[in-house]
């Protein structure tokens, strides 16, 4: 095996392959181990916009799924109602935002402000959005919350 390997004299240099540098740092460690191969564009956008962290915070739990939500709250031995209070429907993070009743009569305003056919039925649909609409529904989505 070691056959094609060429050994000389002098001191060995580790280079950390991890990092365009050939340099270790945390930051390439931490990337290396929560990075899952694929790159989530709309989460991109969020970080790198202009809002304060709470609300990138809570977007990027919301698009996760992992707000505390009824049915988020069951699966940790919460012994509250999982449904929804005003619709009786499993509470989850796409149904506080998108498919609630109170959800649904907020996004219709939204919409007619900003022109479109329709109202968004969950993030995938919101980030769907074509020619801009998404950036500004992304923002006034942010705004209101």
């Amino acid at each position: 095996m070691l056959h094609h390997f060429n050994l000389q004299q002098g001191e060995d240099i580790p280079i950390w392959v991890l990092d365009k540098s050939g340099n270790y740092t945390t930051r390439s460690m931490y990337r290396f181990l929560t990075f899952g191969g694929v790159v989530n564009s709309r989460m991109k956008k969020i970080w790198s916009a202009r809002l304060p962290m709470k609300i990138k915070v809570f977007l990027w739990l919301a698009i996760q799924d992992r707000i505390q939500s009824g049915v988020a709250l069951k699966h940790k031995s919460w012994k509250g109602d999982p449904n929804c209070s005003l619709c009786t429907s499993p509470e989850t993070a796409d149904h506080i935002i998108f498919q609630c009743v109170l959800a649904r009569f907020a996004w219709v305003g939204v919409s007619e402000a900003l022109g479109w056919n329709d109202s968004p039925i969950s993030f995938s649909n919101l980030f769907s959005k074509q020619g801009g609409a998404m950036t500004m529904g992304l923002k006034l989505f942010c705004w209101l919350l």
